[in-house]
């Protein structure tokens, strides 16, 4: 039974890639480099179908950092499919600007991970060199070690991902009505010991 539901998952995972790469929109046809707001509608899009939620884009390319929560009961492999389905589409839509990117995944009661996804790695699944499993096996969860967070108050240096991922978790307090200033300071405070 467990070997025929591992079967099913690996169909299913396969024919969701697979669609993605296939798929090829008339605006992938259009010039001009894409702003990371732009590349953050991409992914919004409907016909972007991945399971982590609350995605924004943080630069414009060539290596783009994609900022996304999913479900604490997410597994690896639903975040590396989400991870591949997200970089294919920001690579198709941005004319070569996009290059490689790399997901930064937020879970509840577990740490900050990412998966980096080159195009290199979508051209060898595309060609046929890498099988679906070959693929998922070729991409890594790395635990963020440090301090991450989300948007375009946190600069460059040490840690950015760590930062990124503190900062949305500061913004997601805000919008529940906590409040947040102390938190705000000494983000503030960290932000400028890594200038």
């Amino acid at each position: 039974m467990a070997n025929l539901m591992r079967r099913a998952l690996c169909m299913v995972s396969a024919s969701m890639i697979a669609w993605s790469i296939a798929f090829t929109p008339a605006s992938c046809q259009e010039s001009g480099k894409l702003s990371a707001a732009e590349l953050t509608a991409v992914l919004r899009s409907s016909e972007i179908k991945v399971k982590a939620k609350n995605i924004s884009v943080i630069g414009t390319g060539p290596t783009v950092t994609v900022l996304a929560e999913q479900e604490a009961n997410g597994s690896d492999r639903d975040l590396k499919i989400d991870a591949v389905l997200m970089a294919k589409a920001l690579m198709d839509r941005s004319a070569g600007q996009v290059q490689a990117a790399k997901v930064l995944y937020s879970q509840s009661d577990k740490p900050g991970r990412f998966v980096l996804v080159d195009k290199k790695t979508i051209e060898g699944y595309d060609s046929g060199k890498l099988t679906p499993e070959q693929l998922l096996t070729s991409l890594l969860l790395v635990t963020v070690e440090a301090n991450p967070s989300a948007d375009q108050s946190v600069c460059e240096g040490p840690m950015v991902e760590r930062r990124l991922l503190i900062w949305r978790r500061i913004e997601k307090l805000k919008e529940q009505g906590t409040g947040v200033q102390a938190f705000e300071a000494l983000f503030k405070e960290a932000e400028g010991s890594a200038k």
